[in-house]
């Protein structure tokens, strides 16, 4: 099983029909509740989000203050002020 949630872009990317942009794509998004909110990302739609979940991927609920990070380009660099 591969949680969407949490598992890295590397390892997103091993599900049938994920390319790594794809698989950016669904780690930029996160956290997801639903296979509904899966289907709205960008070149995603049901059909998709349903192979996911047939081929074995998650959708772990994350638990307080454990949500998933956003990825590193992301995150705001404390040193910058913001």
């Amino acid at each position: 099983m591969i949680d969407l949630n949490f598992a890295p872009v590397d390892e997103l990317a091993t599900l049938p029909g994920l390319t790594r942009c794809a698989a950016l794509e669904l780690e930029l998004r996160r956290p997801y509740f639903s296979w509904g909110e899966v289907a709205s990302v960008p070149g995603f739609d049901r059909t998709r989000a349903e192979g996911l979940r047939k081929a074995g991927a998650v959708l772990a609920r994350p638990l307080p203050g454990r949500e998933p990070k956003p990825p590193l380009e992301l995150q705001a660099d404390p040193s910058a002020g913001l």
